[in-house]
């Protein structure tokens, strides 16, 4: 997640987290390694508290999605990414590639000159 900008995100205690596994100012995430796709009833609960606490949602599933998840996701925004056993992710949706694509233009971008600098 701080690769795709949300810079502050860290993981959540161990607890009552609503699904919630990752938090930041601007988004939540919620992460699954289960053996099978991640279903549209999960996405589901987690776009509900993304809604409620005004912040973007991101699913990342090592299984992937059912149709219907990837579909519903889709239609509302909810970025997708499905990662491998290293826990490298890959965009599956189109939230989840614009996020990504914006990552990526960010990171080619050469850091800022020093300015007023006297050096």
């Amino acid at each position: 997640m701080r690769y795709l900008g949300f810079t502050d995100a860290v993981a959540t205690p161990v607890g009552a987290d609503e699904g919630i596994d990752v938090i930041s100012e601007r988004g939540l995430a919620q992460v699954k390694m289960e053996g099978s796709p991640s279903t549209r009833p999960t996405v589901q609960q987690l776009h509900g508290v993304a809604t409620a606490k005004e912040r973007e949602a991101l699913f990342f599933s090592l299984a992937g999605y059912t149709p219907p998840a990837f579909a519903w996701a889709s239609q509302h925004g909810i970025a997708l990414f499905q990662y491998d056993r290293q826990g490298t992710p890959q965009a599956v949706n189109t939230p989840a590639l614009r996020l990504l694509e914006a990552a990526d233009a960010r990171a080619s971008q050469p850091a800022e000159a020093d300015h007023g600098s006297d050096a």
